[in-house]
């Protein structure tokens, strides 16, 4: 799914094993969630702002192992910023969080479970 606009709301679900949800927002304002639910998913979410208007990501994941989450949010933030929320629920999973740009930053990560891999990078 992709969005060019002034604010974008963008929603992806997945349930069960081996699926891959891909968001792109672009523009001023965009406010993406996924959830996923089962073995072996992949959730990549990039947002680019294009102005002061910021982004915010949202990415649930329950009941499963071996996951990837991937949150890529840059461009001016402004006033509103970046915010990056990751709530994972199982073991083996890789989680990586990257900001850049003028940012005002807030990155949330829950782990729950064996084994997770977690990597965030929020600066210019």
């Amino acid at each position: 799914a992709g969005a060019a606009c002034n604010d974008a709301a963008i929603t992806a679900t997945a349930t069960g094993d081996n699926n891959v949800i891909n968001v792109t927002g672009q523009g001023a304002k965009q406010t993406i969630g996924a959830s996923l639910t089962g073995n072996r998913n992949t959730a990549n979410v990039t947002s680019s702002t294009t102005n002061m208007n910021g982004a915010t990501a949202t990415v649930t994941q329950t009941g499963g192992d071996d996951n990837s989450i991937s949150i890529s949010q840059n461009g001016p933030a402004g006033l509103n910023g970046f915010s990056a929320t990751v709530e994972v629920t199982g073991g083996s999973n890789n989680i990586g969080v990257t900001q850049t740009g003028t940012v005002d930053s807030t990155v949330n990560v829950k782990s729950v479970g064996s084994n997770n891999s977690i990597t965030v990078h929020s600066g210019n």
